[in-house]
């Protein structure tokens, strides 16, 4: 990287075109990512007890808020910079470094406290030995985002999976062949966030000198403050019901509201990432053209739903089949949370989607903003809920807080850029009606055919469920669900931009 140097920015067509090229990578590594998240959890669910994953579930709560601080917006502040040269990129790796041992330092010292916090203190080991993850991640972040800047979605698909397979293998080795238990995830964790940086730095190959510019950091404060303000405070509303079951109703409900997250969470999460690494670079440099900028956002969100939404109901639809086969019957309990956690996530689409708009804006303090009010909503109902109906009751506390959350983002939204309510109809109408027929259909499936085993329970509402769903929808929407079937066939097949 040479001074002032920085990506071409694609225009028109070929704008369209870097978000599909980068999107089949994005695709291509969610795809991998979940599944290999999936079947790796499906293993460890047989082989730890509900506790156990409860302690994990502690331990991964506190590792990322720490990580969140860690970070700073580092990597965010590097892609959004119209000019980057090599002073920029080695102060901001610096001071990733930094603030990496401070968080890591912090993490070892109040691990004690932050475990009985939840009600496990057993989980105090845990939270020390898992600290080394926050040493190695914000750097590896800072070059990561250089990659994402570059437009080189391939190297960083590739380096993910590369990972994720790492963890997977490290972690079920140790389980299986070690008998370590929970000890296996945070031994893994360590071993796949040391791999990162090792893999990430040797294809990025970041100019990185000694170069360390106090004014540098001084003028990135604002941005960084108001990213990082946001994920912390997101961070905190979408955990705190984590800490209400631990703390309330003990380790074991919390390990079982733990797998009734994984797989709505997991899905969402794998498609959110896809789009927000693909979109947000393009999104930052259309910042100034507001009705474009609300053209995509709507067309993003449309094309999201109609993708989104059928596998999230469908989940709801199946949940007790789907955690009887994949998790084993001893997480049967989780399958009413997980009903609610998947209509939750549906929302949630829409929220993340509306905070990738207000950080190209650059007012990601805005996200902040809308993380505060659902963490109120949830931190009052959180533990009345817990003791109303267990971790059921929690899951209802979720999908108020995020419904409140999207109302407000939309609010923001609107006043930011002109967006309006009847533009946002428009764009999750074409999901309504298939969606109701797909419920409809699916729910008098399992009857008609007899369902007599969990494979049937699961098979029967799912492929006459997406019939209805597809049938309805190219009846009713063509042009909108043509239009989706093309993008997903473009991330997959990619597009050559030029």
């Amino acid at each position: 990287m040479q001074e002032n140097n920085s990506p071409e920015i694609p225009s028109g067509s070929n704008l369209r075109a870097s978000a599909y090229s980068g999107g089949r990578w994005m695709a291509i590594q969610n795809l991998g990512l979940q599944a290999l998240s999936l079947v790796t959890t499906a293993i460890l669910t047989r082989i730890l007890s509900p506790s156990e994953f409860g302690l994990v579930a502690i331990v991964l709560v506190i590792l990322t808020f720490f990580g969140l601080i860690n970070q700073m917006g580092w990597g965010a502040s590097l892609i959004v910079k119209a000019d980057l040269t090599k002073s920029i990129v080695s102060t901001t790796f610096w001071s990733s470094v930094v603030f990496g041992v401070a968080s890591a330092t912090s993490l070892i010292f109040f691990a004690g406290p932050l475990a009985s916090l939840f009600g496990g203190d057993e989980a105090s080991e845990l939270i020390r030995t898992a600290s080394i993850v926050l040493l190695v991640g914000p750097p590896t972040s800072v070059i990561d985002s250089l990659l994402l800047r570059d437009y080189r979605y391939r190297a960083g698909s590739l380096i993910k999976l590369s990972l994720q397979v790492i963890y997977a293998t490290a972690t079920i080795i140790l389980a299986l062949a070690f008998g370590l238990g929970v000890w296996s995830i945070i031994i893994g964790r360590v071993i796949s966030s040391l791999a990162g940086l090792i893999l990430s730095y040797a294809v990025a190959r970041p100019p990185i000198g000694l170069t360390f510019q106090k004014a540098q950091v001084v003028a990135d404060l604002p941005f960084n403050a108001g990213f990082i303000s946001t994920r912390i405070i997101g961070h905190l509303a979408k955990n705190i019901d984590y800490w209400a079951v631990g703390r309330y109703l003990g380790e074991a409900q919390l390990g079982i509201y733990y797998i009734a997250y994984v797989a709505p969470n997991l899905i969402r999460q794998r498609m959110t990432t896809a789009i927000q690494a693909t979109m947000f670079p393009l999104l930052s440099r259309i910042s100034d053209d507001h009705e474009r900028l609300v053209r995509v956002w709507l067309e993003t969100v449309q094309k999201s739903l109609i993708l989104f939404a059928p596998i999230m109901v469908g989940l709801g639809l199946v949940a007790d089949p789907i955690i009887e086969l994949m998790f084993g019957a001893k997480w049967t309990d989780a399958a009413g949370a997980m009903r609610v956690i998947a209509i939750a996530t549906i929302v949630e689409v829409v929220v993340v989607l509306t905070g990738s708009v207000f950080a190209a804006l650059g007012k990601p303090h805005l996200g902040a903003l809308g993380n505060a009010v659902r963490l109120l909503v949830i931190g009052v109902l959180a533990v009345p809920a817990a003791q109303w109906r267990g971790i059921e009751g929690m899951a209802l506390t979720v999908l108020a807080g995020t419904v409140a959350i999207a109302l407000l983002s939309f609010w923001m939204m609107r006043r930011e850029t002109g967006a309006r309510a009847v533009g946002l109809i428009s764009a999750i109408r074409p999901t309504i009606l298939p969606l109701a027929a797909m419920i409809f259909i699916a729910l008098i499936a399992t009857p008609l055919l007899g369902a007599t085993n969990p494979l049937v329970e699961l098979l029967a509402p799912s492929l006459t469920g997406a019939a209805a769903y597809l049938g309805t929808g190219f009846a009713l929407h063509r042009d909108s669900f043509a239009a989706t079937v093309t993008d997903i066939r473009r991330l997959l097949l990619g597009v050559r931009a030029g």
